[in-house]
Parts: C-alpha cells; structure tokens; sequence
C-alpha cells in the first residue's frame, strides 16, 4: 500500500561532498544531515536545515570513519553512530546537546564492517549492524542513556551490507539486504524478540535500505541493483507493502537517508559515481 508521493526538485547542499551516503534526523526544530568526508577524509561532518536554507558544514571532533554515519534524537539529545575508520571495527558513538559534542564512547565488545543504524523505541535507543569482514550475521544493543546492553543476533538475519531501522505501530522495524543476492526484506522486534521476517516483493538492491514513518505508513527506500543508481522507494501499511516507486529524475552510487521535518519526507543522498555531492529532496503526500 503506498501512498503517492509529490517529489520537489533535488538540490545539493552547498559546498560540501561525501564518498558515502548521507544520514538524516530531526533535533530540536532542525533538521540535521551527517556524513563522512571524501575519498581518505576519515573525518564526520553534520549540517542542519532550517526548512529554507543549510547552515555550514560543521566537524563533529576528534572522530574519524569509513562508513555513514547515523543519527538519531533520544533523551533530549542527538545522537550520533559510527564504524571506526579503515581497519577499525570498532562501533562508536557520541551525543550533541545542541552546543556541543561529547566525546566518543564504545558499544563495548562489539565490531561491524559496515555502517551502523540508530532510531528509538520504547524510551531506549536500539543500535543495528553487520558482524565484521565475512560475518554476515545482524547484531543489535540498546543503550539507556547511561550503559549499552551486550549485543545480541537477530535470529535468521543475514546480510552483506548495513541494516535500516525505524520504529513503527508499536514494534521496531529493520530492513536488509539478502547477502547473496539482492532482495530487500524487513523483520519486527515487539521489545523482546525478533519475528515476522519478510521479503518486500519484486524489488532489489546492491546496498542496504533506510526506513523511515511518514504519516501512517512504513517507506523503505534503497538504490537499485548493480549499476542501476536509480532511487526506489516502497511503503507498507504494516500488514502489505504496495509497487515500488522511483524517486523520479535522481541516482546514487550508495545509500540514503530518510527523516520527516515540518510535515515532509525529506531524502539525502550522495551522487553516482565521481558525482561527491550530497543532493536532498522532500516530498509530502498527495
């Protein structure tokens, strides 16, 4: 079931370029992206949207990184997630007060190959990823504001790339790629277990998808398979998802983010191939 989606033009925002894709979230009345820098820049960058114009490209300090990195408001604060750099396997995080950034703690004990997804659910903030190089299994924690819980596998979850996660009619969604193929599939946590995995029909991917709530539906959206850099787009009512949608007139060679600011699904992403730029878009529903 999906609702029919009214796409504004994509516009870069100004002066600021990624390798990977951008990640989006709301934070007291902003709306903020983050990434990675480009190419060997191991350093993470955040920008906020005041529904008119982009501030500057800001560092979140004495970080660095090889994958996107995640957001997500919990407890009154921003929070950000993130892979460690280059051979680091370790999964980092920090919060934003709205003046400035903690300093970097560990998820203790755990490690991922890929990026890492962040969203809040049930007064705690969950955490999802990979396992490291050629583990496939899907791991997650949740953190309290205090201490993270020891990880724990999503039982008959595999996947080659990063997971997306959004909490959704009183569960916690998460939405893979199959790790050997290309299919996009998602799986419900109701606080204590992990069920109903299934596989959102006729639609595929090379990377992971992102998941996000616009008004009373579940979007998931993902580049399309190989080297089709196309941007789809499907939406579920929680109990059927309806025909893929493309995000007309845009490609990306990497993943996307999502978030809902001032009544609008907004989209972030990077350009396809050399293309370093970071586009958005934002759509409301018809």
């Amino acid at each position: 079931m999906s609702a029919s989606l009214n796409w504004q033009t994509q516009s870069p925002i100004p002066g600021v370029g990624t390798s990977l894709g951008a990640r989006l979230a709301v934070f007291d009345g902003l709306l903020y992206a983050a990434w990675k820098g480009q190419g060997d820049d191991v350093r993470a960058f955040y920008a906020t949207f005041d529904g008119q114009s982009w501030s500057s490209q800001l560092e979140i300090p004495g970080i660095g990184t090889s994958s996107a990195v995640s957001l997500a408001a919990f407890g009154g604060k921003l929070y950000a997630c993130w892979k460690g750099q280059n051979d680091d396997v370790k999964i980092y995080f920090a919060s934003f007060d709205g003046s400035e950034w903690s300093k970097q703690a560990l998820i203790p004990g755990v490690g991922t190959s890929s990026a890492v997804s962040i969203a809040e659910f049930n007064g705690r903030l969950y955490a999802v990823w990979k396992g490291q190089g050629t583990d496939i299994r899907a791991f997650y924690a949740s953190f309290d504001g205090e201490a993270w819980t020891a990880q724990a596998q999503i039982p008959g979850v595999s996947t080659a790339s990063f997971l997306g996660l959004a909490a959704y009619d009183g569960g916690l969604m998460a939405g893979y790629q199959a790790p050997e193929g290309v299919s996009v599939s998602t799986i419900r946590f109701d606080g204590s277990a992990w069920s109903g995995a299934a596989v959102i029909p006729n639609v595929g991917t090379s990377v992971g998808p992102q998941l996000c709530v616009f008004g009373t539906l579940l979007y998931a959206a993902w580049k399309g398979q190989h080297e089709d850099v196309r941007v789809f787009l499907d939406a579920s009512d929680g109990t059927s998802w309806g025909a893929q949608q493309q995000l007309p007139g845009v490609g990306t060679s990497a993943g996307l983010g999502l978030a809902v600011f001032q009544d609008k699904l907004y989209a972030a992403w990077k350009g396809q191939g050399d293309d370093v730029r970071i586009f958005t878009s934002c759509a409301t529903a018809s």
